[in-house]
């Protein structure tokens, strides 16, 4: 019987070791895979065209939104933070300043004191979360919206409405007794300044979290520096000063005398390391100076051309401009009036502009053919827009745009003031009229901006109005003007110098770009008007400027609405360059001052906070058409 051997074998201890290590290695791999997934799936980067989670633009939610969503949204609170304005107090007294302007007469000077950025606001928040990976349940991330304040309108609009504000103290003067003329003291009068560094601040930052600000102005008290017996110490030099008068201020054969009658009332005591002198009051500028500029003052003008049997001639050379330098001035009567005696006459100091000159006057310039034509219709306007219309379209006749210069239509225009010819209107600030330079020179930008699309030229910059205005239509096609900014600018990239003429036909206002064609061709598509708004109630301002009953309304209230129009320029390489022009108007209600004996009492105050009037609700909108985003609640 044979016997059958089995030898068992032991088990290899390395390969125990190793297969438990491999074992482990794997199990710790999936699990750092496991977790490593779930962390990138926790942190993941925002979708591409969508702002991140849990992002706020000031007291707006707009984590998650699309980018087009988020502009959207921001306007719609804009909008409703310009209908409120911004809530003031001061003392017992309380306003509402409205942040755009509101003209009596014409749209045109109804400019923005407050703007916002929405395409750069949005551009904040869509950065939040794009350079590292950020958690959907992350803490809130808050960026303040892009605003720009016109701070020295705001303080002007806010002096209108409190009239005890914004006047410093003055020191005792003199006046010439009429009797028997010799000089008499006037009393100092007690001032009161604004604190206006802590209320713009408190204002910038209101806004920029898109809520309507409430505010309560500060003020400090100023007092006369020098009392009455003191100025009465002077009357001396005072009596010994009318005995060398008159003076004359002198710029060439132009002479401006000044008497006793007129001086006297401008002079003002001044302490100066505890001495007392005589010298120049507030006024001096505003009553003596003023009148001289506007009399001096002149824009430099550049060489103006115009087309004689196809070729251009130069029909205006170039043309010094002078201003008047008011500092320098002011030194030398100074010193003529106080430090020496035997000077009878001043010379005004006038700085020369130098004209801009333009590289071949006279000569040839290539100009062939008319490339693009803008029109604007300004049927019904007043007197002053149509004069004021007159005076810029004359502004830009005949002027040369260089290849590859971005044309500035503000620079072109000049200073827009009564020295170069302008007309004010009149605009309301607080319930006070207070006129305004600017009108009718948006009819001058719109047709710009219609002439450089017409020629293919690039867009540099452009702003639509605030508010719908009859005399652009259709909507969209607009371009708004104000100095310094918004400005209208296009650049001129056709290799060739382009010539602008002007014309006015009836109620027409007609530009021609004039140059040499390159075969680009220009396709502008019509304007699609929608989200129509209707206009708010009608808003009534009292005002002691009109006689009682008198009522002074602004034209028409006009629907808000969206525009928008595309621009595809094809050149003659095959480039093809789109762009979409949008605009935004928000509605306009008709505002109308209406006279008053006297201007009601001011607003109760409970527990020291004043109880703010109804604020005007933004209208509501239309329902969306087909074309229209659904509505939403900023």
């Amino acid at each position: 019987m044979s016997r059958v051997s089995v030898q068992h074998q032991r088990p290899n201890r390395a390969w125990q070791t190793r297969s438990a290590i491999t074992g482990l290695w794997l199990v710790s791999s999936t699990g750092i895979l496991v977790i490593g997934g779930l962390m990138w799936w926790l942190t993941a980067l925002p979708p591409a065209g969508s702002i991140g989670p849990n992002v706020f633009i000031g007291s707006l939610p707009v984590g998650g939104l699309p980018l087009a969503e988020a502009h959207r949204v921001l306007q719609l609170r804009i909008d409703a933070i310009k209908a409120k304005g911004v809530m003031l107090r001061y003392g017992q007294e309380q306003t509402v300043l409205s942040l755009t302007t509101e003209p009596t007469s014409d749209l045109d000077v109804a400019y923005e004191v407050v703007s916002y950025d929405i395409s750069a606001s949005v551009q904040r928040a869509y950065a939040v979360g794009r350079r590292w990976r950020i958690s959907a349940n992350a803490a809130p991330a808050t960026v303040p919206a892009v605003v720009t304040m016109r701070r020295d309108k705001l303080l002007e609009a806010i002096t209108a409405s409190f009239p005890d504000l914004g006047v410093g103290s003055k020191n005792p003067g003199f006046v010439l007794d009429k009797t028997t003329r010799q000089p008499v003291v006037t009393p100092g009068t007690v001032g009161r300044l604004i604190a206006t560094q802590p209320l713009l601040t408190s204002l910038q930052r209101g806004l920029e979290a898109l809520e309507a600000p409430r505010e309560v102005i500060r003020s400090t008290e100023t007092t006369p520096s020098v009392s009455v017996p003191e100025a009465t110490q002077l009357l001396p030099q005072v009596v010994a000063l009318i005995d060398r008068l008159p003076v004359a201020l002198m710029f060439g054969d132009q002479r401006w005398e000044l008497t006793a009658e007129k001086l006297l009332p401008l002079l003002t005591v001044a302490r100066t390391n505890g001495s007392l002198s005589l010298a120049l009051g507030q006024d001096f500028a505003s009553t003596v100076l003023d009148p001289i500029i506007l009399a001096l003052d002149q824009p430099a003008s550049p060489p103006k051309f115009t087309l004689t049997d196809g070729r251009v001639t130069l029909w205006q050379p170039p043309k010094n401009g002078q201003k008047l330098n008011t500092g320098l001035t002011l030194q030398r009567f100074n010193q003529a009036l106080f430090q020496d005696g035997a000077l009878r006459t001043v010379e005004l100091a006038v700085d020369i502009k130098v004209a801009p000159s333009v590289d071949g006057e006279g000569r040839d310039l290539g100009i062939q053919e008319l490339i693009g034509v803008g029109r604007s219709n300004f049927k019904g306007s007043p007197p002053n827009r149509r004069h004021n219309i007159a005076v810029g379209a004359a502004a830009l006749n005949g002027l040369l745009i260089a290849p590859d210069e971005t044309f500035s239509l503000l620079k072109a225009l000049g200073d827009i003031d009564a020295t170069n010819g302008y007309l004010p209107e009149l605009v309301i600030k607080g319930n006070k009229t207070i006129p305004e330079y600017g009108g009718g020179l948006c009819q001058i930008g719109t047709t710009t901006f219609r002439a450089a699309l017409a020629s293919g030229l690039p867009i540099v910059e452009r702003q639509n109005h605030s508010y719908r205005v009859p005399y652009y239509e259709p909507a969209g096609t607009d371009a708004t003007i104000y100095s310094p900014k918004p400005d209208f600018r296009f650049l001129n990239d056709t290799g060739h110098s382009i010539l602008i003429q002007t014309k006015i036909i009836k109620d027409d206002l007609v530009f021609e770009f004039w140059g040499t064609k390159d075969q680009r061709v220009v396709v502008q598509t019509p304007s699609k008007i929608y989200n129509i708004q209707k206009p708010p109630a009608k808003k009534v301002i009292p005002t002691i400027d009109l006689k009682p009953g008198e009522e002074k309304c602004t034209e028409r209230a006009h629907s808000g609405a969206d525009a928008e129009f595309t621009y595809t320029v094809t050149y003659a390489d095959g480039t093809v360059k789109t762009e979409t022009f949008r605009s935004h108007y928000r509605p306009w209600q008709e505002v109308c001052l209406v006279g008053v004996a006297s201007l009601p009492m001011p607003a109760t105050v409970e527990g020291g906070s004043a109880t703010a009037p109804p604020a005007t609700a933004p209208a509501t909108p239309e329902a969306p058409g087909a074309d229209s985003p659904a509505a939403v609640t900023p």
